[in-house]
């Protein structure tokens, strides 16, 4: 790797120099030796004085405390580098199977010849406290890949409707009908006594003019603006952390929360100009996943917490604001399942459909399956596309690409989705991600007839999607003849299908692969 220095004998990697609060469970000064065919690296805890340092950045997990160099948890835990403006990250790993305790300083100085180095003074000023939020998405205790397990279980429980924590004392306007809008402010500020006209004033702003503060709403005074502030009340509006465009104009968007967390969307245009006034937003209903699906980028990390109608929302207004067109279709496959937050995703579809316009039935809803949910979904009655991610023909090998299949057999998804339809007569549509020597071979197109035709789902549709490549997914893409053959094999049996065209390969924005990695660089 190119020399951090003048020379490579000029550095070392500092873990810390003095502590912030120390560390339970861990030892206060650590000493750990990272290998590389290079050079042999430490990080260190002690009163050496190189001419040039790298500061760490740590953050605990179970047992330990932030400090300068991080914690180590329960005196295990792991430290990985990543690069950023102040040199290199460390994150804690994994405190109960001493995981990750030796990194590679191949990588860690590959990673950290971007970095800007910094001398020991400044190092030492830097508030490491400022980093409120876990810079990944670690996978909860106890949860590892293979079999769904009553730990996964117990995640999901938990996740499922789950409130979002959202900053004390405040009232958010994103996602309320111009009704709710004015009961709002109301209970935030009950002896304003406004009139009813200002509800829709502000109903306007956000919907149509797009503001992000309640002090940015021209129409109303500037007095009440500020008492509007002053009482708690917010937009609801995230920040976009970060903009990556492919070249079919693919957008994916890293919009950071109150919390730090960054959560993806993609805004999608039209290929064609017959299309031009098409666009279409993905959006994500939840921070991670707990449904750990093999085939998934967003599985391979964990779950951090449900998203709030606002925050959901607003991925939608971030999308217009950057085409400078409306939306025309919404699509929930982002990253979360949603129907683990239907307490925020329903509030969010309505008014996706009453407050921005969108036809409900340009709104689809996609799900992998929860149990009880698509009844609950059902009585709702909504003229929405239900698309449910089957990925399989069968129970034993959807297990394995969908390990919580094994709570909600296949069986029993697909007898709810014929409940689904005949109360609320709209077609279920089923998505199946073709992975190359997987599930993409004519016999298991057959099963894929039989088993759907079984269940009532014999003119049903189904989205056929070529896996995208994932970092650390053993799968591969299958290739363009078996997807034909695939898509022909069902046509001839009369199931209709569509082949998913790929949008932004090169933004790491397609289909599967919305993977939080910028979540891994300090804020």
């Amino acid at each position: 790797p190119p020399p951090l220095t003048s020379s490579l004998d000029d550095f070392m990697f500092v873990a810390s120099v003095r502590m912030r609060g120390g560390i339970l469970g861990g030892a206060r000064s650590c000493r750990l030796r990272v290998s590389s065919r290079y050079r042999s690296c430490f990080f260190r805890h002690n009163n050496s004085s190189p001419r040039r340092i790298l500061l760490w950045r740590g953050v605990a997990g179970v047992g330990g405390l932030p400090g300068y160099g991080g914690a180590l948890p329960g005196g295990y835990g792991g430290c990985r580098g990543l690069a950023n403006e102040l040199g290199v990250l460390g994150v804690g790993g994994n405190d109960d199977e001493h995981e990750d305790l030796l990194g590679t300083g191949e990588s860690l100085l590959e990673q950290a010849s971007s970095s800007t180095m910094v001398d020991k003074e400044s190092a030492l000023e830097h508030n490491i406290s400022e980093i409120s939020a876990p810079l990944e998405i670690p996978r909860a205790k106890g949860v590892r890949d293979g079999v769904w397990t009553k730990r996964d279980a117990e995640v999901v429980e938990q996740a499922l409707d789950a409130p979002p924590k959202l900053k004390k004392d405040a009232t958010y306007l994103l996602g309320l009908s111009e009704e709710a809008v004015a009961d709002a402010i109301m209970a935030a500020m009950p002896d304003a006594n406004l009139p009813a006209y200002r509800a829709k004033q502000v109903h306007k702003a956000l919907y149509a003019q797009h503001v992000r503060d309640v002090r940015d709403i021209t129409t109303l005074s500037k007095q009440l603006r500020q008492d509007m502030h002053e009482a708690g009340i917010r937009i609801g509006r995230s920040p976009v952390h970060k903009t990556v465009v492919a070249a079919d104009g693919t957008t994916k968007f890293l919009v950071r929360l109150h919390d730090d967390r960054l959560v993806e969307t993609v805004g999608i245009p039209a290929l064609n100009k017959s299309e031009k006034e098409r666009l279409t937003v993905c959006v994500s209903s939840q921070v991670g996943c707990p449904l750990r699906c093999t085939f998934c980028a967003t599985g391979k990390g964990g779950f951090a917490r449900n998203l709030a109608t606002h925050e959901i929302v607003d991925q939608l207004l971030t999308v217009e604001e950057h085409f400078g067109q409306r939306v025309t279709n919404v699509v929930f496959m982002g990253m979360g399942e949603p129907l683990l937050n239907l307490r925020n995703v329903l509030p969010a579809l309505r008014s996706m459909n009453k407050d921005v316009g969108i036809g409900a039935r340009h709104l689809t809803l996609s799900t992998v399956g929860v149990p009880n949910t698509l009844k609950r979904l059902a009585e709702r009655n909504l003229q929405s596309t239900l698309a449910v991610s089957l990925h399989a023909p069968n129970q034993k090998l959807r297990e394995q690409l969908v390990p919580s299949a094994k709570a909600y057999p296949i069986e029993a998804l697909l007898d709810d989705c014929a409940k689904y339809f005949a109360v609320t007569r709209r077609r279920v549509s089923f998505e199946y991600a073709l992975l190359g020597g997987v599930n993409d071979q004519m016999e298991h197109a057959d099963e894929l007839v039989s088993t759907l035709r079984k269940h009532g789902h014999g003119g049903a549709h189904v989205n056929l999607i070529p896996w995208n490549s994932v970092e650390g997914a053993e799968f591969r893409r299958p290739s363009a003849a078996a997807v034909r053959s695939f898509k022909h094999r069902l046509e001839t049996a009369n199931v209709q299908c569509t082949i998913r065209i790929s949008r932004g390969l090169d933004a790491a924005a397609a289909c599967g692969q919305l993977r939080n990695a910028n979540q891994k660089i300090p804020l």
